[in-house]
């Protein structure tokens, strides 16, 4: 939740100033970016320790058999 969030977000960028600058030149760069909040805040959490990498990944795998297949 974007309210949650927003005050980690603030010491996130406090801790890390390199993102912090990132965040600014983006926002320089991008007038549509700079005036949603929301973008901004998936900007830091996607580059933060926050970030879940495996997000809607999921393993994907072929059987060549169904010998020896067991369920439990």
């Amino acid at each position: 939740s974007p309210y949650i969030f927003e005050d980690l977000a603030v010491t996130i960028l406090e801790e890390n100033p390199e993102l912090a600058q990132l965040l600014d030149d983006k926002k320089k760069q991008d007038e549509k970016f700079s005036q949603d909040a929301q973008a901004q805040l998936n900007f830091i959490y996607q580059r933060s320790n926050h970030y879940e990498n495996t997000y809607k990944r999921y393993p994907i795998f072929r059987l060549n058999s169904l010998d020896n297949l067991t369920f439990k």
